[in-house]
């Protein structure tokens, strides 16, 4: 009797080992040509993690929702970095796709760290998704923006792993296109809203690069019943029902018979029943002068340089003002260090506190002989803007008019059309 339970608990031991090792997930393992090996580790659900001590990158976003969170250790040979790669994140489809709003390292040791990866925005209701890993050719011309073969990225292997963060969820119901809302004498009707669309990377959708999928919006904007062309639409936020939650990246602005046509990254998963669109309006003239002010004798400086990235410090500002409820910060007239901006002079504002539903327009630089300068916006934050000067010649100073002015605000609930070669505009 005694050896029938002593077999039967070999018996049990064995298949309970047996079945740990059935269920443990093999581990996935992928090698770059250059030699840098990828394993995938953990992925999680939650808050992203404290990681202010690792190396890296982020955007700007929120993270009251919960976030996708990777692990990845990468071996690479110790006398060389690993090269530039690009993750893509997929759903059951293959067809969604983000870019990672944080992707940070650390290094255990030589020749080898841990990768962490976050998406803020990622398709919650799919059992299964995939991190693409895709690697960048070398840039064939210096337009390497608009060539369209530096775009087409090589797909170098592939993780698929359970979603830590399936529902259930509530559907929303969408609005029929077009819908109206209004912001006082505003009136703003969403026409059409497509998913999937190039981002302009040399025409045509790169049907076997997901993350070329960008969004396009097109509204009709009318003041007063008329229609209007001096407001435009400057920010979209969007949700869904599952919390995704983001605020467009890259952005495009083009006016087309009697409608303002957005295109940006990026969009939330475009299989969701419906999105919230929040889209914020700003105004390009026709200000009152109680909307004006101006900065006299800014400076140009060449002994200076406006650093990739850096954040302005208002203690190095060359002059501000109080209006409307903050302080704006004008600095004084820089090159930018960033090689894409070959260059070209940079005026930055900063506004402290950041104005709630205002917004900074750049109407008029002039030189110190009334002679006027072209600029360009370069890009925006909250409170910040940076201009680039189009071709200050010699100029020594320069002076600045501007315009803070109020924004209007339309929410729609729509359900996102994927683009075809029929609806893309």
């Amino acid at each position: 009797m005694k050896i029938k339970i002593l077999l039967w608990s070999v018996v049990l031991i064995i298949g309970f080992a047996a079945a740990l090792i059935l269920l443990k997930p093999q581990s996935q393992t992928i090698t770059l040509p250059d030699g840098t090996i990828l394993t995938l580790g953990k992925v999680t659900c939650g808050k992203r993690p404290n990681l202010h001590e690792w190396d890296g990158s982020f955007y700007e976003n929120d993270n009251t929702n919960s976030t996708l969170n990777i692990w990845l250790r990468r071996q690479y040979p110790p006398d060389r970095r690993p090269e530039d790669y690009h993750f893509v994140l997929l759903d059951e489809s293959d067809y969604f796709a983000a870019e990672p709003t944080w992707n940070m390292f650390r290094s255990i040791q030589k020749g080898a760290d841990t990768e962490f990866i976050s998406f803020g925005t990622f398709p919650r209701r799919d059992a299964k998704l995939s991190l693409q890993i895709r690697q960048w050719p070398a840039a064939p011309t210096d337009e390497w923006f608009t060539n369209r073969e530096f775009w087409k990225k090589t797909v170098k292997g592939e993780f698929a792993f359970a979603n830590p963060a399936r529902g259930p969820f509530p559907n929303w119901q969408p609005q029929p296109l077009p819908v109206t809302q209004r912001d006082g004498d505003l009136e703003v009707t969403l026409t059409k809203l497509l998913f999937g669309i190039s981002e302009h990377r040399g025409g045509e959708l790169h049907t076997s690069d997901p993350d070329d999928r960008a969004v396009s919006a097109a509204f009709r904007i009318k003041q007063n019943g008329n229609i209007a062309t001096n407001w435009q639409p400057v920010q979209i936020d969007e949700w869904d029902a599952t919390g995704n939650h983001a605020v467009n990246n890259t952005w495009g602005n083009n006016h087309r018979a009697d409608e303002d046509v957005v295109t940006y990254q990026w969009g939330l998963p475009p299989d969701e029943p419906a999105w919230k669109l929040r889209a914020e309006f700003s105004r390009t003239s026709d200000f009152s002068d109680d909307e004006l002010l101006a900065f006299t004798n800014v400076p140009i400086v060449t002994n200076k340089v406006f650093h990739v990235d850096q954040s302005a410090d208002v203690l190095d500002a060359f002059a501000k003002k109080d209006f409307a409820g903050t302080t704006i910060y004008i600095f004084s007239v820089r090159q930018s260090e960033d090689p894409d901006d070959h260059g070209k002079e940079q005026l930055r504002f900063q506004m402290k506190p950041p104005p709630e539903g205002l917004r900074l327009t750049l109407l008029k630089v002039t030189d110190e002989r009334g002679r006027e300068i072209k600029c360009s916006l370069w890009n925006w934050g909250v409170s910040a803007y940076n201009y680039a000067l189009d071709n200050p010649g010699d100029a020594k100073s320069i002076t600045v008019t501007l315009a803070l002015h109020r924004s209007r605000y339309a929410e729609f609930i729509v359900k996102p059309e994927k683009a075809t070669a029929a609806t893309t505009p």
